[in-house]
């Protein structure tokens, strides 16, 4: 079982068109792997999806979710979760890209998201600000999108200094939808106990990972003064030395 934490905020769109076998797969490369900042510093984590050689390719077009029941339920008995491993969607409400981040394997955060050192928010939105979910393109095999896929930002004032890693991260297309045992005889979706309309059911299906060998990591390094600090101190330090020669003065008279 995976643990990883999902990013609430979901597309209510589809995404994709594809056969009952045909397979979704692609790889996450970090853009900036590597680098050294201050500990006052927030971190921006961009990636490039990178659809493999051997994947269908992912159209997002905006199509009707239930053009995708044959390849969810092709899916579900696989799945690790065995109430889900055993039921057929019947009609899926909507569907959406989401992305994950294990909540163990980093330094940046304690607690999955939250620090000390560093807080992390998911962003999913193209290098040009757009969100995933409002893209409307086709992704071919071997083709690329660059996106921000989330923000780090310092917890509690300045971060100590050290090398800093993110865990494991990865996007997810998830899909919402219902069972036959869901509605009633008139076909309408059943209610729960405090008269509500029943929330669907969610299947999520790993669309990409981060790389086997990809390690994101941030130096952070200690604060150097600015040249005018140094200009102070030296000042400082010049006013103490004469007023200790004037009192030495003094006293030898």
């Amino acid at each position: 079982m995976k643990t990883m934490h999902y990013l609430a905020a979901i597309a209510i769109s589809s995404l994709f068109s594809l056969t009952s076998h045909a397979e979704l797969k692609g790889t996450l490369y970090y853009l900036e792997p590597h680098d050294t900042i201050s500990s006052t510093d927030s971190v921006i984590v961009n990636m490039r999806l990178t659809l493999n050689d051997d994947s269908d390719t992912l159209n997002i077009n905006g199509a009707d979710p239930n053009a995708w029941l044959d390849f969810v339920n092709a899916q579900l008995p696989h799945h690790w979760d065995q109430e889900l491993a055993s039921i057929q969607f019947v009609n899926i409400d909507y569907m959406g890209i989401g992305a994950w981040r294990a909540c163990g394997g980093g330094t940046f955060t304690t607690h999955c998201d939250d620090g000390p050192p560093y807080d992390f928010s998911f962003t999913t939105r193209t290098l040009a600000g757009d969100h995933l979910f409002d893209l409307d393109l086709p992704l071919a095999p071997s083709e690329s999108l660059d996106f921000t896929f989330g923000l780090l930002t310092p917890s509690h004032g300045p971060v100590a200094a050290g090398t800093y890693e993110s865990p494991r991260e990865g996007l997810a297309l998830q899909f919402y939808g219902y069972t036959a045992d869901d509605y009633d005889e008139y076909g309408n979706l059943r209610l729960d106990d405090d008269g509500w309309v029943i929330a669907p059911r969610m299947f999520s299906y790993d669309l990409a990972t981060t790389c086997h060998d990809c390690t994101f990591t941030r130096t952070v390094v200690a604060a150097v003064p600015e040249p005018s600090s140094y200009a102070l101190m030296g000042l400082g330090m010049g006013m103490l030395a004469y007023s200790g020669r004037r009192r030495k003065a003094k006293a030898i008279q």
